[in-house]
């Protein structure tokens, strides 16, 4: 069944010319996005190193009981360890 709308306009530039208007409009804000979510993703890693420093500081100095059982959520504070690096949870 056709309809109004059902064919495309013709274009008033070449395939070549559009695909690279394209690309110009649009690749520009997808590495703006990706880049935005790098420097995103690399702040978060920063305050979950710092908070894992935090609590294993706080741990040492006993002012700190670490959760246990249900109370812990891997996925919200991944540990590090003396390093620096990260310890990956394995599900209980």
């Amino acid at each position: 069944m056709n309809g109004k709308g059902d064919t495309p306009r013709p274009l008033s530039v070449s395939s070549e010319e559009y695909e690279k208007n394209w690309e110009r409009i649009f690749k520009s804000r997808e590495k703006k996005l990706e880049k935005m979510r790098d420097e995103l993703q690399a702040d978060i890693d920063k305050v979950r190193k710092k908070l894992d420093e935090l609590t294993l500081t706080s741990q040492e100095m006993g002012t700190y009981d670490a959760p246990t059982g249900s109370e812990v959520d891997t996925n919200i504070h991944p540990r590090v360890d003396e390093d620096g690096n990260y310890v990956e949870h394995t599900a209980c």
